[in-house]
């Protein structure tokens, strides 16, 4: 289901991927997992409230899901709500959701914040935990590298990624 998915969405077939996840809710609707995948896919779109129940679905099969969790930062930071989602990543952290993911989207505050510091150590680190136990991690890192202007340093470490992502497509 996922490699169907993330298949249509590297052809820029957003709404087909929408169709699979529709198709996998109702063949599995005890699942979290198409609703994960449906607000992932609509926040790419910028369809914050559809992302938002979807989140909600997601949540009331899978409480506590870090995954969930780490969409609904990404959805308060569309819906401008930066101290909301700050709060809800210091939550995520406090609950031990230790993943490169979510000390990434810790990276992009510090970097709003002008905290240059903490980026560069949270960058550092990133670059020593490759490859990333969990994807989510690597669209954040490349944002982060190419904001910054550290492609350079950075080389070896994206290119694992599309790598990485290439075997997963084949």
């Amino acid at each position: 289901f996922q490699g169907r998915c993330a298949l249509c969405i590297g052809y820029d077939q957003w709404e087909k991927a929408l169709s699979l996840v529709e198709q996998y809710s109702k063949q599995n609707p005890n699942s979290a997992e198409a609703y994960i995948a449906g607000a992932r896919i609509l926040l790419e779109l910028h369809k914050t409230k559809e992302a938002g129940e979807a989140l909600q679905e997601a949540g009331i099969r899978d409480p506590g899901n870090p995954e969930i969790e780490l969409l609904w930062v990404n959805y308060m930071i569309q819906k401008n709500g930066k101290e909301k989602a700050a709060r809800r990543l210091v939550n995520a952290f406090k609950r031990g959701y230790n993943m490169p993911s979510v000390n990434l989207t810790a990276c992009i505050f510090a970097m709003q914040d002008g905290r240059l510091d903490d980026v560069n150590l949270i960058l550092d680190e990133a670059a020593g935990c490759l490859p990333f136990s969990d994807p989510e991690a690597y669209p954040i890192y490349i944002s982060i590298v190419l904001t910054l202007d550290r492609l350079s340093l950075h080389q070896n470490s994206i290119l694992h990624y599309y790598y990485s992502y290439f075997l997963f497509l084949f």
